[in-house]
């Protein structure tokens, strides 16, 4: 491999840095940097066995105790305060409506599909695999057809499952009716949104079988303030304990908060208010850019606030978030959909300062009518700690306690203890990290390598973890760890331009949507960090300029300008070539 005009032999630098008494593994790769010079990049796995007055690869911080004492005080300070919202009560009346369209729901995108719908009917759920459902809801049929069975609607027997009472066509008008009465008379959620809700769960079926991409429902308009509605009783939980954290943190010292998975900002926009915008950085972040727009868009009036991909199912260090210090870390109905929560949880505890303090949002009872919502949503079946979760990816409260202290916290709390946002199990909680750190302090190890190979085989970073990343086949994943401290979004070569003005209109809306410079009509739109939610802002746009509708599942399926454009002809027809005049 070249470098810089030099060449490299990767495993010579691997073999070196692993020689290191303190470094039990190691792997070097070149940086995947679009917009500046290739640069070589060293992960290490260090040694556990090393003594600790010999490990040379660490420094070792401490928490200030007052300041952690009084910052947890104030945080679980907060529990068991009077909460805001519904009745327990009133929140029962509104979750069993919505159970209800639920089932109902389900059982009419069943009998859509052409299963058996009629009493005394077997009811085989294989036959639900050959009816176009997308593979990835196969947890999500698992729970519905025990729905199914629970609501009365399917029954086993000695043979197997029957058909108890008919599946309905439809949703009937007086269960939504009473659904609307429900969320609007207890949760004040409006009529219409109501009624764009209840469509989604009329087209069920479409949904499962991605006629109407998730992403599409996601990213609607709508969907933050139904967000707002069915949250904003536990996001008051959690705004009072950040209110009392901020008024007594130290004059003479600055708060780093860093926000993780924060999706449509419904609890940031809540807390940005309270911090004192001197002497705070708050890092804002999500795995989609679609939500990065957003926010730099609505929370352009607090400087202090900063954008940044991270993904959660990553190690920190791999995505350039080393060397982080985070006073308070927010995780609001995310980390459920973590591949493997206690992975995820020790990588947050691995940013945070010695002694700082996670705040959970969390869902920590299953209510069928999820299915209706987030479970419908990409990522919520994905969960791989099958020893730890079964039927479904929500951690009660005594798993999430078990898995806050197996990741290295040190105590934690829940808030919400009274009132109906605990009766059903939206809570909040709070979870201290250790007093004592280890910071990963590279000089040494980089000295090291410098000593025994030439200044050009030198890494210009060095990152510790604590494992190295596997791709799909087991290998250590090379890609993942080269895109370390990726931010470019410039291309290191010159685009094609386009040759019509279909083609020139598609790469301006690429352009936008995926916030580059340049676009090149063979470029892979998820290879540049497209996903659903930006393809349903693609979808839009295309539509708009186009006059075509142009699903979510095509912008997946063609997944370059070349390849879109191609699609649109045969819809469209052939365009007008771009000549030199033009």
């Amino acid at each position: 491999m070249k470098i810089n005009g030099h060449r490299v032999e990767l495993g010579e630098i691997e073999a070196t840095l692993a020689a290191h008494p303190g470094v039990d593994s190691a792997v070097v790769v070149k940086s995947a940097d679009q917009d500046s010079a290739a640069r070589l990049l060293g992960y290490v796995v260090p040694g556990h066995a090393v003594p600790a007055h010999e490990d040379t690869l660490f420094v070792t911080e401490r928490a200030d105790e007052a300041l952690r004492a009084g910052q947890w005080q104030a945080l679980a300070g907060t529990a068991g305060r009077p909460a805001e919202g519904p009745s327990p009560d009133e929140l029962r009346t509104v979750w069993d409506a919505l159970n209800e369209v639920y089932a109902t729901a389900t059982a009419s995108a069943f009998r859509a599909f052409g299963l058996p719908h009629l009493p005394g009917e077997p009811f085989d759920p294989a036959a639900l695999r050959g009816v176009g459902v997308a593979p990835r809801y196969e947890r999500w049929l698992a729970r519905a057809v025990a729905a199914l069975e629970t609501t009365g609607y399917l029954r086993r027997t000695g043979d197997g499952l029957v058909v108890a009472r008919e599946l309905p066509a439809e949703l009937p008008e007086s269960l939504c009716e009473r659904a609307r009465r429900a969320l609007g008379e207890l949760l004040g959620v409006p009529e219409d949104v109501t009624d764009w809700m209840l469509g989604l769960a009329g087209n069920l079926a479409g949904v499962l079988t991605q006629s109407v991409h998730s992403a599409e429902l996601y990213a609607s308009d709508r969907t933050p303030g139904v967000y707002a509605r069915l949250f904003g009783p536990t996001y008051a939980a959690a705004t009072a304990a950040v209110r009392e954290m901020a008024e007594g943190w130290p004059a003479d010292r600055p708060l780093n908060v860093l926000e993780v998975g924060a999706g449509y900002g419904s609890l940031t926009r809540h807390l940005l208010p309270l911090l004192p915008a001197d002497r705070t950085e708050y890092v804002f972040t999500d795995v989609s850019r679609y939500f990065l727009d957003r926010a730099e868009t609505e929370f352009a009036a607090y400087p202090f606030l900063r954008c940044d991909l991270f993904d959660l199912d990553r190690p920190p260090t791999a995505q350039g978030f080393d060397g982080r210090s985070a006073d308070l870390v927010i995780a609001a109905s995310v980390l459920h959909d973590m591949r493997q929560v206690r992975r995820t949880l020790a990588a947050l505890r691995s940013v945070l300062a010695p002694g700082g303090v996670l705040l959970l949002v969390e869902q920590t009872t299953f209510h069928p009518w999820f299915d209706l919502v987030m479970g419908l949503q990409q990522g919520f079946d994905n969960f791989e700690d099958t020893e730890l979760r079964q039927e479904h990816c929500l951690l009660d409260r005594a798993q999430w306690q078990q898995e806050l202290t197996a990741a290295g916290f040190t105590r934690s709390e829940r808030l919400t203890t009274t009132g109906g946002p605990a009766s059903v199990g939206f809570d909040v909680l709070v979870a201290q990290g250790p007093a004592v750190q280890r910071r990963f302090a590279p000089e040494e190890l980089r000295a090291f390598v410098a000593e025994r190979l030439a200044r050009h085989m030198v890494p210009a970073q060095l990152f510790a973890l604590d494992e190295l990343p596997l791709s799909p086949t087991g290998k250590v994943d090379r890609a993942a760890l080269a895109q370390a401290g990726r931010r470019g979004s410039v291309r290191g070569r010159p685009a094609r331009p386009p040759r019509t003005d279909r083609q020139r209109k598609l790469v301006d809306i690429w352009k936008e949507v995926l916030g580059l410079n340049q676009i090149d009509l063979a470029d892979d739109f998820l290879e540049l960090g497209g996903d659903s939610l930006l393809a349903a802002r693609l979808a839009a746009q295309l539509q708009s300029a186009f006059g075509v509708p142009v699903p979510v599942r095509t912008v997946l399926e063609y997944t370059t300008v070349e390849a879109l454009d191609g699609h649109l002809e045969q819809l469209l027809g052939p365009s007008e070539p771009i000549t030199e005049e033009r």
